[in-house]
């Protein structure tokens, strides 16, 4: 690959949205079962008590947990659908239109911006996904990476792109924005590196523009950081960006699960789980040892432990790997350590490893590496974050900020019982088990570029505009 091609801003991907719960194609597998990722963006695993054979975890957010897998033609989940952990349920319907479905207590949600599936933190940035797979965003917009057809300065909540995407599998959130279902991609924001459309001039895109890949194989994973973009086709990654005219692509030994991209690295996690890293290795980022960059697929030292879960920050990348058992799995990570966002002392990881302080093997389901903090979240929902603290991205309610933070449980206040988690550059977002979604450190991240301050906020709940 075209190691030009990985220079980029602090923009990345937060979350990937594999493993038990929230999905992309192909990562489903548990236990011993396979599991189906299905369009809402959840695992659903086999239960011949539903009528179309397949439920999803329990730990799904909102209505979709424990429910059976609506069969072909039905508008809401089976009525033989069991009740969530947190006491939700949904109820068939014999009609063509979705019916209201409500979650603990919730107002009722018909998929239209609530009913949230996944979240995506990029650097100024954040979007989410609908119960209908519509993206939703809030933050700053000035090159149109809200996708809303305008380009606004601020905007404190989230509203829906232009074009009426919905039905989206797969969403990537960096310096810009993609969202994708396997047969069709679209991006917006920036394109003075051509990184939305390695073809096209304009330097900027308001709303959706489709991204013709060439190719009629689906695409499998979206990756975006900085002025770059990669997918994952078949068994090979493509990426584009940083002014370049055609893309480059990588071969991998497998199928590829999910793409990430930090500043001047990416990493992929392959249907054999396995991961592969290439680029810049300048801080340990490519996690295979000593060494300053690789146009070759490294691939970084796992101990011969399976990985189910990857996120790649701006120079760190997290797994979540197999350990001894689902009760036992372990959180690692490798490269920038200088705010202990790769957990530890040293300054610098070269392989992975544990991630220090209390965190210790456990039911680990999700993962988010950002650009100075991590977080990770259990089946529990407990969310433990480390790192740098000085917007209150990793615990909005200590009382110094300046404080490096090594992997602990945070209390958050309000509680938050996440099922899904994102990070970037001065907020952490999550999804609770009611799929409501929460954000919390520097929300105004306009603060930031006026005067190098920011308010700290505690976790907030996010709303459609209007």
């Amino acid at each position: 690959m075209r190691l030009a091609l990985l220079l980029g801003l602090i923009g990345l991907h937060g979350c990937i949205d594999v493993g038990a719960f929230a999905c992309e194609r192909g990562s489903c597998d548990l236990d011993g079962r396979e599991g189906v990722c299905e369009p809402q963006g959840w695992c659903s695993y086999p239960d011949d008590a539903c009528d179309s054979r397949r439920r999803f975890e329990d730990r799904a957010p909102g209505p979709l947990g424990g429910a059976c897998v609506e069969t072909s033609g039905s508008s809401t989940a089976s009525s033989t659908a069991a009740s969530s952990s947190s006491g939700s349920s949904t109820e068939s319907s014999s009609t063509a239109e979705t019916s209201a479905t409500v979650t603990s207590g919730q107002p009722a949600c018909d998929g239209h911006g609530c009913g949230w599936t996944s979240v995506e933190s990029g650097a100024l940035h954040t979007c989410a996904v609908d119960g209908n797979g519509a993206v939703w965003c809030w933050g700053l917009g000035p090159n149109g990476e809200l996708g809303t057809g305008d380009n606004p300065e601020f905007r404190n909540c989230p509203q829906a792109p232009a074009g009426a995407l919905v039905d989206q599998d797969m969403l990537a959130v960096g310096g810009h924005t993609c969202a994708s279902t396997p047969e069709a991609l679209h991006c917006w924001g920036p394109n003075g590196q051509r990184q939305i459309d390695w073809l096209a001039s304009d330097p900027r895109f308001l709303e959706p523009h489709s991204v013709d890949l060439g190719t009629p194989e689906p695409i499998r994973a979206v990756g975006t950081g900085g002025a770059l973009t990669c997918v994952g086709i078949s068994d090979r990654v493509v990426c584009w960006g940083q002014g370049a005219s055609e893309p480059d692509i990588t071969a991998t030994p497998a199928a590829v699960n999910v793409v990430g991209v930090g500043n001047e690295h990416v990493c992929g996690m392959l249907d054999d789980d396995s991961l592969w890293c290439l680029g810049s290795d300048a801080r340990g980022q490519l996690g295979g040892g000593p060494g300053d960059q690789s146009s070759t697929p490294v691939q970084p030292d796992l101990a011969g432990d399976a990985a189910i879960q990857l996120s790649v920050g701006a120079q760190h990348s997290c797994a979540i790997t197999e350990g001894d058992g689902p009760g036992a799995r372990k959180v690692k990570c490798w490269g920038d350590n200088r705010s202990n966002q790769a957990g530890g002392i040293d300054t610098q990881v070269e392989l992975p490893r544990d991630v220090s302080g209390d965190l210790v093997p456990g039911e680990w389901v999700d993962v988010a590496a950002g650009v100075l903090h991590s977080c990770a979240i259990n089946a529990d929902g407990e969310v433990w974050c480390w790192g740098g603290n000085a917007y209150g991205q990793v615990d909005p309610h200590a009382d110094d900020l300046s404080l490096l933070r090594t992997a602990s449980k945070i209390e958050l206040d309000p509680v938050v019982d996440a099922v899904d988690i994102a990070v970037a550059t001065t907020i952490t977002c999550a999804l609770d088990r009611d799929a409501l979604w929460w954000c919390w450190g520097c929300l105004q991240p306009g603060q930031l570029v006026s005067n190098g301050t920011c308010t700290v906020s505690p976790p907030t709940l996010f709303e459609p505009c209007g």
